[in-house]
């Protein structure tokens, strides 16, 4: 009867609380700790389990710690993007206007073409236009163009912020598999140990069953 022994079904958090319950219940009825000890599970061994149940939920708190990091990135970054386009798509407007007679100057400020819409693309684009617009910067002056040096400033120190916010948003996503992966394996081992931690205690109580309730089971 005891091989077909069933634990830690439900959600993540029932199956804690089952285990949670079960060691707390063994270390706290001496008379189930002595008979348990007898085939292994002495203080020590529960206390292993008590650990491997507060690593999975450092796991748990870290897999949602990269998800709000990921979360807030993102948001931030979908800001961001929106407010250097407007600066990008003004200054991109004038400067075609200005260098259309000079088009030895539009493949490397990528000029030509649509805008890009894979954040990427985009930005690659974007990036080529204000680390080169140095070039023309007299062209631009000789035109009628009031860009001032201080606005392309900020157009490259958006970018960089956007760069900054891509890898935290990345970050946050790697954070969140890791512990997500981490958390997985723990709650197998859990449940190995479950499994194998009531198949003891429902032999050496096999007496007297109700105290299998002192363990949180149900008899």
């Amino acid at each position: 009867m005891f091989n077909k022994i069933s634990v830690m079904k439900g959600t993540i958090e029932k199956q804690l609380e089952e285990a949670r319950m079960a060691i707390r219940g063994a270390l706290a009825n001496p008379e189930i700790l002595s008979k348990i000890s007898k085939f292994g599970y002495n203080q020590k061994v529960l206390q292993e389990g008590k650990a491997l149940l507060g690593q999975i939920e450092m796991l748990i708190s870290l897999q949602n710690e990269g998800f709000d990091a990921q979360m807030q990135a993102t948001r931030q970054l979908r800001q961001g993007r929106k407010d250097l386009n407007t600066v990008y798509s003004r200054h991109l407007s004038m400067v075609r206007v200005a260098l259309k007679e000079h088009p030895e100057y539009r493949k490397a400020l990528m000029l030509q073409g649509v805008r890009k819409q894979d954040m990427a693309g985009w930005l690659g684009q974007v990036s080529a236009f204000y680390n080169h617009i140095d070039r023309v910067q007299t062209i631009l002056t000789r035109n009628g163009v009031t860009i001032t040096p201080e606005e392309f400033a900020q157009g490259k120190a958006m970018i960089e912020a956007i760069a900054d916010l891509r890898v935290q948003q990345l970050a946050g996503i790697s954070n969140k598999q890791r512990a997500t992966w981490q958390r997985q394996e723990a709650i197998q081992a859990l449940r190995q140990w479950m499994k194998d931690f009531l198949y003891i205690a429902r032999y050496v109580l096999k007496d007297n069953p109700q105290q299998m309730e002192a363990l949180g089971q149900t008899v």
